[in-house]
């Protein structure tokens, strides 16, 4: 999905010079982008036209293994039987198959009619790197099936396997199926995305055809074994998902670094993008920097931010091990600028280029929830607190007069109170317990981030 976006991106971006990291971009007349007055939060306002240098492809998946069933000579790996059943099937367990046909492919499933319900794959290893994305894709169709009203399937199953070959354990198992109906079928196409852990050596492809007592026949043709490139596979990773504004949006994603759910844009390096801002008041710009944490180890983000009269406002370098989750540690590198007042609105250029990857490896870049709030000058002439936080611990709404309990008076002060102030009915804790959703409050933080389990963190910033 995010592969066709960037492609969309880059073919709409203007012509701009990148002139290195340590020097800001030549921006160019951006005088058609609109001024955003503040408050403002650049991932409801930024899309493709603000990009001035657009953010490489990501690469494409390399192929790592073919299997082309149609030629079995050009099949090095032996696929065997390995199900304990599987003579019912007329094999031996850990024979190799006989299912070859040089116009069909590779036959799996019962070889005799009515044969009864049992799925036996046929199987075959690919050793893999530790560590990364791998696909595994292939065509399948049935054959031969009896009768109209017996559903069947043909799945393809990936188990990934580390330890050595003679005592491999089993780290994770995916499957995927489709069942068809009726006499004959055309190709379809299978495919399973395995994210493999370090200690990953092999991945386990099995070959399956399940039915009902019926004579037919799954037919698997040209599977494919790629390795997806890092970049590839963070744009795509579970912790950067689409927010409900911009589902089919290439840039905006909801992140979390160290479980810290802010949304964001997302970039591959260098990129650069611009948004224009009202300066007739004081204001602050705040923004968290991250970076994926299957970038190349040696990879660092380094994130710049200009102003177009001003110049240098930050430059801040995030390598994967600054992010890493770790008891004491914290995904987003937060930084607070300070934008004084002035006549005229201001561009702001926001920069991401990397240091220290490979060459042709770019890293991931993200900006978390940019955004440029006012602020006010004046200070408090209160002689008490602005805010005064009560928290009560264990209350039932359903037993509180003004959540609609009229037995008897319980809660004649709250009530008092609530019939003057705004009542949240449909308001839910962050946790399921005191602890965490009281610290939540105080630090404004998810339970998984301030560590408030037992105790919150002494890092975490919290109300006095």
């Amino acid at each position: 999905m995010l592969r066709h976006g960037w492609k969309m991106l880059a073919a709409v971006m203007a012509a701009v010079v990148w002139v290195g990291c340590d020097q800001p971009p030549e921006i160019g007349d951006v005088s058609a982008l609109p001024v955003h007055v503040p408050p403002v939060r650049a991932v409801e306002v930024v899309d493709d036209a603000h990009f001035l240098v657009a953010p490489p492809p990501p690469p494409e998946p390399e192929i790592l293994r073919t299997f082309d069933f149609n030629n079995a000579d050009a099949v090095l790996e032996r696929w065997t039987v390995e199900e304990k059943n599987a003579k019912r099937y007329g094999h031996h367990v850990g024979s190799a198959t006989d299912g070859w046909d040089s116009s069909l492919g590779l036959r799996v499933g019962p070889l005799k009619s009515k044969a009864p319900s049992l799925c036996v794959p046929v199987s075959s290893r690919v050793p893999v790197g530790a560590g990364g994305r791998y696909q595994v894709t292939t065509r399948v169709r049935t054959d031969g099936i009896s009768g109209t009203k017996m559903k069947a399937g043909a799945g393809l199953e990936v188990v990934a396997l580390s330890g050595t070959a003679e005592e491999p354990e089993v780290e994770s198992r995916h499957l995927t199926s489709t069942r068809y109906r009726g006499t004959t079928n055309g190709w379809e196409t299978l495919t399973i995305t395995v994210d493999a852990e370090r200690g990953t050596q092999a991945l386990e492809i099995n070959l399956l055809r399940c039915s009902g007592r019926g004579a037919g026949n799954a037919v698997f043709d040209e599977l494919t074994v790629a390795g997806v490139p890092q970049e590839a596979a963070a744009l795509d990773a579970p912790e950067v998902s689409p927010v409900h504004r911009a589902e089919s949006h290439p840039l905006v994603r909801r992140l979390n670094p160290d479980d810290d759910y802010r949304p964001g844009i997302i970039t591959l390096t260098p990129s650069t993008w611009v948004m224009r801002v009202d300066r007739s008041q004081d204001a602050q710009l705040l923004v968290g920097f991250g970076v994926d944490k299957r970038s190349h180890r040696d990879a660092r983000v380094c994130f710049r931010i200009d102003d177009s009269e001003d110049g240098l406002l930050v430059r801040r370098c995030v390598g994967p091990t600054d992010v890493e989750i770790k008891k004491d540690g914290e995904g987003w590198v937060d930084t607070a600028l300070e934008l004084p007042a002035r006549a005229e609105a201001s561009t702001l250029v926001f920069s991401a280029t990397a240091e220290g990857a490979p060459d042709g490896v770019s890293a991931i870049g993200y900006w978390g929830n940019p955004r440029v709030i006012p602020v006010e000058r004046t200070a408090s002439q209160a002689e008490k607190p602005d805010v005064v936080l009560f928290i009560f611990d264990t209350t039932r709404r359903d037993h509180l007069g003004f959540g609609g309990y009229d037995l008897r008076p319980t809660s004649p002060g709250l009530d008092a109170f609530a019939a003057t102030a705004w009542d949240f009915s449909q308001a839910s804790a962050p946790a399921g317990w005191t602890l965490p959703s009281g610290s939540t409050i105080i630090t404004g933080r998810y339970p998984m981030t301030h560590g408030g389990g037992w105790r919150v963190r002494r890092d975490v910033q919290a109300l006095k």
